[in-house]
């Protein structure tokens, strides 16, 4: 399957068509204006879920990072937005999801240098002590 979520004038998700030879609408995001962008996804096989977080959302007159926190439920091909939002407005972060599937560790990201952990079982965002851990340089 090929999908595309997003994009600078995009805000929502398309799934290519075999059969119809043409992108059918998933879902559309709403609240991103015109364009959700700079996002990053972040597959959960052991949940069938997809995790879309923070980017930018564009509207006609500007552009703004984001906090939002997606899920689809690939099963029941349903997108919700989580009650948990990222730590605040970003983009430009790295990430990796444990062996384990149930932490997304996120690195960074605008103008920070700063680690939390996403525990998704418990749906809680937890920040790491500076003096525990940090990314070495901001962004």
């Amino acid at each position: 399957e090929f999908h595309l979520i997003g994009g600078f004038k995009s805000n929502r998700h398309m799934k290519w068509s075999v059969k119809d030879q043409r992108f059918i609408e998933i879902f559309h995001f709403k609240e991103a204006g015109i364009g959700y962008y700079l996002h990053k996804l972040c597959y959960i096989e052991s949940k069938q879920v997809l995790l879309s977080m923070g980017g930018y959302v564009t509207t006609a007159r500007s552009s703004r990072s984001c906090d939002h926190i997606y899920l689809w439920d690939i099963k029941n091909n349903k997108w919700h937005r989580s009650p948990i939002s990222m730590p605040r407005r970003m983009y430009s972060f790295g990430y990796i999801l444990t062996p384990n599937e149930k932490y997304v560790i996120i690195f960074g990201g605008n103008t920070t240098n700063h680690i939390h952990i996403f525990d998704l079982s418990k749906q809680r965002m937890i920040k790491l002590p500076s003096t525990l851990a940090q990314c070495p340089l901001n962004g």
